[in-house]
């Protein structure tokens, strides 16, 4: 048997990335994980700009829906812990309260240590 993960929201996710980029030739690029998440790639000098129009589109869905966007970062195992926590501050200024972020590949229960 097969499954389809990804869902209507997900392509209408990938369309509006497709037309922010054409539009504002900011190179805003996207990944899917092996699920239905769309997770957003973009340059550090491009912050505010993104962060603009990931926030208009939070604020276009439904009260319910717009507390589901999850902010993940994979960050270098060599990275200080300085610069995670200032990305942190910046995610808090667009209200993107929910983030996780991983420094190492595998089972999480084995990065807890």
């Amino acid at each position: 048997p097969y499954f389809i993960l990804m869902q209507p929201n997900t392509l209408e996710i990938i369309q509006k990335v497709w037309k922010y980029r054409k539009e504002t030739q900011i190179p805003l690029c996207f990944t899917l994980d092996a699920g239905a998440n769309v997770h957003l790639l973009y340059p550090q000098k491009n912050k505010e700009e993104v962060g603009a129009f990931i926030l208009a589109e939070r604020a276009s869905k439904r009260q319910e829906l717009q507390n589901v966007l999850t902010t993940a970062l994979k960050v270098d195992g060599e990275t200080k812990m300085g610069l995670v926590s200032d990305i942190k501050q910046e995610l808090r200024k667009v209200n993107a309260l929910k983030i996780n972020y991983t420094t190492r590949v595998g089972d999480y229960r084995q990065n807890i240590n």
